[in-house]
């Protein structure tokens, strides 16, 4: 059944370009700019700890401004739901994007297929392909020496974690979109009392929205937060 998804049914949670919080990133932001107006560089790896942004950065540029680039977004903590074959004509695509490319390490079809993915867009000539991972290419442990090299080809950029005054920012305008309000204030009481790693602080906020609703109260208290996380351990 796996080998009748397409990674293009998979829908994604908008988010754009401009609502990325670079922080020490902002080169990258110039960088990633320069590549969608200019298509000179086909090829950008960018890697970093869990939490330090790589999904978010993926998912915006397939979000990017420009509504006439199609794009698509390859999401691997899901790969064995797919099959390697669904990578095939991702080269017509002008934006794809690989994510935690380090989950399939060891899958010799999965790294092959991605393999053979570079050289069509390397052929193909106007796609970008950008991918992620939690280490440089050559500490990734791939058993292909050449897709190695292939992630080699293009920028490489150690994306760094958020300083705290850029988790507070992030924190408190996810709550906006999400559409409930939450203080500075309660925001370091998140970051000082739960994981500072922003994927869990993420989690910790879709707990709230479902509490908020069901409480419909929408601004966001210190003992509301040890209400819902005590009955939701």
């Amino acid at each position: 059944m796996f080998q009748q998804l397409s990674f293009s049914q998979l829908v994604l949670e908008q988010k754009e370009l401009h609502e990325f919080i670079w922080g020490e990133n902002a080169l990258l932001k110039f960088h990633l700019e320069h590549i969608l107006e200019n298509k000179d560089d086909k090829f950008v790896y960018v890697w970093g700890n869990s939490g330090s942004g790589k999904s978010h950065l993926l998912q915006t540029l397939c979000n990017q401004y420009d509504e006439s680039l199609s794009s698509i977004y390859i999401p691997l903590n899901l790969f064995e739901n797919f099959h390697p074959s669904s990578l095939e004509n991702l080269e017509n695509q002008n934006i794809v994007t690989i994510d935690d490319i380090q989950l399939i390490k060891h899958h010799e079809e999965w790294e092959e297929a991605i393999f053979h993915l570079f050289n069509r867009i390397r052929d193909k000539k106007d796609t970008l392909l950008m991918i992620s991972g939690n280490l440089p290419p050559n500490k990734l442990e791939l058993k292909l020496p050449d897709l190695v090299s292939r992630l080699q080809w293009g920028m490489t950029w150690h994306l760094k974690e958020p300083s705290d005054d850029i988790k507070l920012q992030i924190i408190t305008q996810t709550a906006v979109k999400k559409g409930f309000y939450i203080p500075t204030s309660v925001a370091q009481y998140l970051l000082s009392h739960f994981p500072r790693n922003l994927n869990q602080q993420m989690q910790i906020l879709d707990i709230l929205d479902k509490h908020s609703l069901q409480a419909q109260r929408r601004t966001i208290s210190i003992p509301f937060i040890k209400e819902c996380l005590l009955s939701n351990p």
